[in-house]
C-alpha cells in the first residue's frame, strides 16, 4: 500500500483543519491537523537528482504547534520558517506570533 493510501485510511471521516510543511536538506515534512486534534505527519524525500517520494506516514498525538516548533528548531534548515502548503489560493506564510504565542497565517483548509 502506498503512503498516500495509508494517509487516506488514517484520515478516515475526519477533516484536515490546518496544514503546514517544514523543509530540511533532504526531506519535506507535511503536518495535517485533523478535526479531532490529532496530527498526520508525512515525510517526503526530496533528494536532488532523485524523484521525490513519500517515505513515512504516522498519526501523532502531539499538538500541531508543538510539532511545528519541534521541527523548526531541530530539523529545518537554518533561517527558514515552516510554510503552509500552497494551494490554488495564495496563502500567507506561517509566522510565529510572539505576542499571542501562536501562529498567524494558518486557518481552516478545505476538506478533501
Amino acid at each position: 500500500m502506498t503512503i498516500i493510501l495509508q494517509a487516506a485510511r488514517l484520515l478516515g471521516p475526519r477533516q484536515i483543519g490546518r496544514r503546514a510543511s517544514v523543509t530540511t536538506d533532504t526531506m519535506k515534512i507535511l503536518l495535517w491537523e485533523l478535526s479531532d486534534g490529532a496530527v498526520l505527519e508525512l515525510h517526503r524525500e526530496v533528494v536532488p537528482g532523485k524523484r521525490p517520494r513519500f517515505t513515512l506516514v504516522r498519526e501523532r498525538g502531539d499538538g500541531f504547534e508543538e510539532l511545528l516548533v519541534y521541527y523548526e528548531r531541530g530539523r529545518a534548515r537554518p533561517g527558514l520558517q515552516p510554510q503552509p502548503l500552497r494551494s490554488s489560493v495564495d496563502v500567507p506564510p506561517l509566522v510565529a506570533s510572539a505576542a499571542s504565542g501562536g501562529f498567524a497565517g494558518v486557518g481552516p483548509a478545505a476538506s478533501l
